[in-house]
């Protein structure tokens, strides 16, 4: 059984358990979005607005960020793989400094920076906002030292067609 763990920021919020309903829509072998149906409708979460992506990001702009990952390293700015999980949602706001880019094994990205600011283990698959709408999902980052590469993020907007065909959304 395939479930999935919702609402549970902050953290005095009870963890809600889904029974994922059928298998995962994938985008794809190498692209890095999946579609979840739940057995049971969830009701009492907001949810985050899509763009309509009539207005693209662009380089300068600034998206925020958000994740439970860790907030220390270790020497030399080295990522630590157990770090304690924060007691509060982190939040980071972070500039676009590439768009519309594709990589072969992730598929459409954009890429942020911000200085001495970076994701961590624990943050993918959280939304990159702009303007109050989800433009991106965070996908990943440079594997061993912090604040070394660029944040990437997946392109919401490169996929609203297949997101809106699957889920019947307008």
């Amino acid at each position: 059984m395939n479930c999935a763990i919702l609402k549970v920021h902050p953290r005095t919020i009870i963890r809600y358990r889904q029974v994922v309903r059928q298998a995962p829509e994938i985008y794809g072998k190498w692209h890095d979005i999946a579609l979840l149906k739940l057995e049971t409708p969830i009701r009492d979460v907001p949810l985050g607005q899509l763009s309509s992506c009539s207005r693209r990001l662009k380089v300068g702009d600034v998206v925020q960020l958000a994740g439970e990952g860790g907030t220390t390293t270790g020497p030399n700015n080295k990522r630590l793989t157990a770090s304690a999980i924060p007691s509060h949602l982190q939040c980071v706001n972070m500039k676009v400094v590439a768009v519309s880019t594709f990589l072969q094994t992730r598929g459409h990205i954009f890429l942020t920076e911000a200085p001495n600011k970076d994701i961590c283990y624990a943050d993918a698959g959280g939304a990159a906002m702009y303007n109050g709408m989800i433009y991106g999902v965070i996908s990943f980052f440079g594997a061993d030292y912090a604040c070394q590469q660029s944040t990437v993020i997946m392109d919401v907007c490169e996929y609203l067609g297949w997101i809106k065909q699957k889920t019947g959304l307008e």
